[in-house]
């Protein structure tokens, strides 16, 4: 799983992507991008890398991901907020999204909880903050 995002984000870097999608059947559909479950998230983030929306699935993925992420920085700077996750560094997207689908895995009982609220549970407990 860890290998499969990072093949699939130097693949396209590195390569250019010539594939029509709709020349082709597609796992995910590009409705599909609604995301209103973590289920809904891990599906995105772990399409397979011979599906022709893998392209785009994969930057909707670490655009959400960036974006939770993000969000999460900012509100944590108020003194009224405490953070709910605390890792040593800025972990990458890359890095966030893989322990995501690696939570999800381990954890399919959130499968119907909000993306985000997924996503930051997966990271409080890969980063815990120290009380």
């Amino acid at each position: 799983m860890q290998k499969f995002i990072l093949i699939l984000a130097i693949l396209f870097v590195v390569l250019p992507i010539t594939a029509d999608a709709q020349d082709y059947d597609s796992i995910l559909k590009e409705s599909e991008f609604d995301l209103d479950t973590t289920d809904d998230l891990y599906q995105v983030c772990n399409v397979p890398a011979e599906d022709p929306l893998a392209a785009k699935a994969l930057y909707f993925c670490l655009g959400f991901v960036t974006g939770v992420g993000h969000y999460h920085h900012a509100i944590s700077l108020s003194p009224d907020i405490e953070p709910l996750t605390c890792p040593d560094r800025d972990p990458t997207r890359v890095e966030l999204a893989i322990v995501f689908l690696k939570w999800v895995e381990a954890h399919p009982e959130f499968k119907d909880i909000p993306p985000e609220d997924g996503l930051m549970r997966a990271a409080a407990e890969k980063w815990p903050c120290n009380k």
